[in-house]
């Protein structure tokens, strides 16, 4: 089943972390969800939340566009795993959000589940070289690869002076590492249009199904985009 599958893998992700290994993984493209159905057998009407980016052990990163203001990139995956309960050191966070967003989104997602992304980077008209040709792309696949280098730049940094890698990153976000960030409090997800993009194939249709972006984490921009001259000061 495919939450068995998950569950090994991320327990494989675990077993890197605890040897102070960094895991980053785009939050997915697909807003609340493509399918929009659940995978048991039963076809329950429900968001449908990306894995890997859901695992507890790794780092779910989700895109922004613009610059002053920085706006949360509408097909950014986030949400909440129907799979990996909440981790103890989202417990805080997330219970302020729920209590903020209050009956919103009702019955589409799990309250109890591990929430989704962690944090953000740029993502639209991403400029890469493709093919011997400039190309602009989008995608929280450019996202995460965007943070994945501030955290290297971060760990030479810290290298440098005689500490160790920064590590498993999550519990140290969540705690102190979020005030290195840029909040992002404008646009939203979007997803269950009735179609699945991947497939093509109908899928669940929910209505004005969102995630909005807000002050402090909410599940389309995390804590929002990190600020490298600040988060250098507090990783030393």
């Amino acid at each position: 089943m495919a939450d068995d599958y998950a569950v090994q893998v991320c327990n494989l992700f675990a077993q890197l972390t605890a040897r102070g290994v960094s895991i980053i993984f785009s939050s997915g493209d697909t807003g609340v969800g493509s399918a929009c159905r659940s995978n048991d057998g039963k076809n329950t009407l429900q968001f449908s939340p990306s894995f890997p980016a859901t695992c507890p052990f790794v780092t779910a990163v989700g895109g922004t566009y613009g610059v002053d203001p920085e706006i949360a990139a509408a097909f950014t995956s986030g949400g909440f795993s129907n799979y990996f309960s909440r981790p103890s050191w989202q417990d805080d966070t997330i219970y302020d959000y729920l209590n903020s967003i209050g009956d919103t989104n009702q019955g589409y997602f799990n309250t109890s589940g591990r929430a989704y992304p962690d944090v953000s980077a740029q993502s639209v008209r991403y400029l890469i070289w493709n093919d011997g040709e400039p190309d602009f792309v989008w995608g929280t696949s450019c996202a995460a690869p965007t943070f994945a280098a501030i955290i290297s730049n971060l760990n030479s940094i810290r290298i440098k002076q005689g500490m160790p890698k920064l590590g498993f990153l999550n519990p140290w976000l969540y705690s102190q590492g979020y005030q290195g960030f840029t909040d992002v409090t404008l646009g939203a997800s979007r997803g269950c249009s009735g179609v699945d993009i991947y497939t093509g194939q109908p899928a669940g249709k929910i209505e004005n199904a969102s995630w909005a972006a807000g002050p402090g984490w909410d599940p389309v921009s995390g804590w929002g985009t990190p600020n490298f001259a600040q988060l250098a000061t507090m990783v030393t």
